[in-house]
């Protein structure tokens, strides 16, 4: 792994962005083939960490809202 790609992982994680650091190498490479625009492949990136921040923030409410479960 180059240094440029330890420093984004280091980065990603300070940030505590995890849907990024979990498909950045893979979107990049595919953003590379596919011969999209910076603004293109961030807002791709961006988009999964929004969906993993969302997804996990639904878990939460769920878990916190302790709802009964009846058991047929």
């Amino acid at each position: 792994m180059g240094d440029l790609n330890r420093q984004i992982q280091t980065q990603l994680n300070a940030l505590k962005l995890k849907g990024c650091l979990r498909v950045y190498k893979e979107m990049s490479e595919n953003a590379a083939k596919r011969k999209l625009q910076y603004e293109e492949y961030l807002a791709l990136l961006l988009e999964e960490e929004i969906r993993r921040k969302t997804e996990g923030s639904i878990k939460a409410k769920i878990g916190k809202a302790k709802f009964p479960f009846s058991r047929v």
